[in-house]
């Protein structure tokens, strides 16, 4: 199909037969988080064959999730308590091998809005054969680019390209709007095949929130499937991209800690550079 930009396309590959998506709802710590992203999700969904997963930070066995659910019996909706945030990703792991999905569609707690047909795009994408994690784009609610595509050592061990970047802009040759291959993308926004997942072995237990979906997305590439930016998946998240407090001492440790075992896990791949960026462009700015 053609784009807004002239001489630039997109492909827009058709769902093929009925599989089933898993949506997990990450990071929910409140019903009014659950309620908006339900009517978000449900707004903008053709798709019927999905289920959606809680990962529920909040107070245990909950009344007010539990009348939720029953207010809601015509979504099928499932929750994980989980007691702390930092286990929630290795306990949905564990929980992955027991499901009948063939999908796994990892979206953050914080988003309110979704674009139209998002799952069949999405699905279309993920389906494709070699096609492992297919990724989106995140805007804030000041209409700035947080999260998408990936670019190792970037900013760091890994940083989000064009992030900050105005909605309606495209970026360095368009690449913020074009579908293309990264390392890695975005876990606010991801589907990844289950299959794919599980021969990952999911989550690490080692990488807390901030990495673990590059993590998983070079797991995934080592098992010879693809990570694709699909840029015509576009969610809006309600937090803006600026840090509130400074992070307690023990929070720093652990970060550093999971930036250890990245550069060891991955010591190769940092080593030799993304591939999928020029070597000639800078690794302190997103912009390329």
């Amino acid at each position: 199909e053609p784009m807004d930009n002239p001489g630039f396309y997109r492909v827009n590959y058709r769902v093929q037969g009925n599989a089933k998506v898993s949506i997990v709802l990450m990071n929910v710590t409140s019903l009014k988080d659950l309620r908006r992203i339900i009517r978000a999700v449900s707004r903008h969904r053709s798709y019927g064959n999905f289920e959606i997963l809680v990962l529920w930070n909040g107070p245990e066995k909950n009344k007010g999730i539990l009348n939720f659910i029953k207010e809601h019996r015509q979504i099928p909706i499932k929750v994980v308590y989980c007691t702390s945030a930092r286990n929630n990703f290795v306990t949905f792991s564990r929980l992955a091998e027991k499901m009948d999905s063939d999908y796994l569609l990892f979206l953050d707690g914080q988003v309110e809005k979704v674009s139209r047909g998002f799952l069949e795009t999405f699905l279309g994408n993920a389906q494709r054969p070699y096609v492992g994690a297919v990724g989106g784009r995140v805007y804030d609610n000041s209409g700035r680019l947080v999260a998408g595509a990936k670019i190792l050592d970037l900013k760091g061990l890994a940083g989000d390209a064009f992030e900050g970047l105005k909605f309606g802009y495209t970026g360095y040759f368009h690449k913020a709007v074009l579908q293309q291959n990264f390392h890695a993308v975005s876990g606010k926004a991801m589907m990844v095949r289950r299959t794919s997942f599980l021969q990952a072995g999911g989550f690490s237990e080692e990488v807390e929130d901030r990495y673990k979906d590059v993590d998983l997305c070079l797991k995934v590439r080592k098992n010879g499937s693809l990570s694709v930016y699909e840029p015509y998946v576009q969610l809006y998240h309600m937090e803006s991209k600026t840090r509130g407090a400074e992070d307690s001492e023990a929070k720093v440790r652990r970060f550093q800690e999971e930036i250890e075992y990245m550069r060891c896990q991955w010591i190769d791949i940092l080593r030799k550079g993304d591939p999928y960026y020029n070597k000639n462009l800078s690794l302190t700015k997103w912009n390329y």
